[in-house]
């Protein structure tokens, strides 16, 4: 060892590899995004993520899409504008808007994957929703045929609908119990 100027100079043997830790240069707000119920068939209202250049310097982005457990089930509907591959400067924004259209019923779950240049890495976001099926509502319900004769014809309107998801509901039959 030797001081200089009041600095205590060590030397360092490094053995192996070192690998250091770095933020990614892009920041997503918020970092997920939750649909909730959207019917099978039905597509949710976009969803807006920013991504912004959080570094000093430009940073190359090269691809933008949706990975994981479900990817057909979420969609990009506003790249921002990106021509990809494209570079964004510091403290600059991309505004990417994504949405929900489950293909099936139950939790469905993906992730907007932002690919990095120069060996940054992906930004992701998580991404989920859940997918609801057709479900019959009976209106109305009872249905009130107040104090009738047996053998008097008895005439009352019912509406049926489909309170559930975006598909159609179709109706084969429709019976009498009691």
């Amino acid at each position: 060892m030797r001081a200089g100027l009041g600095f205590l100079l060590v030397p360092l043997i490094l053995v192996g590899s070192l690998e250091i830790a770095r933020a990614a240069p892009i920041a997503p707000n918020p970092v997920s995004v939750a649909f909730g119920d959207v019917g099978v068939c039905a597509q949710s209202k976009d969803s807006s993520v920013t991504f912004t250049n959080t570094s000093n310097g430009m940073v190359s982005i090269t691809d933008l899409s949706v990975v994981g457990a479900n990817p057909g089930d979420f969609l990009v509907t506003d790249n921002g504008g990106l021509g990809l591959p494209a570079s964004v400067g510091p403290g600059f924004s991309v505004v990417v808007k994504v949405a929900f259209a489950p293909q099936v019923g139950g939790a469905r779950a993906g992730t907007l994957r932002m690919a990095l240049g120069n060996n940054a890495g992906n930004v992701d976001v998580a991404l989920t929703g859940n997918g609801t099926g057709p479900q019959l509502t009976i209106a109305p319900n009872p249905v009130d045929v107040g104090g009738t004769q047996v053998g008097v014809p008895l005439k009352s309107t019912v509406t049926l609908s489909n309170a559930g998801g975006g598909c159609n509901l179709s109706v084969s039959g429709v019976s009498l119990g009691g």
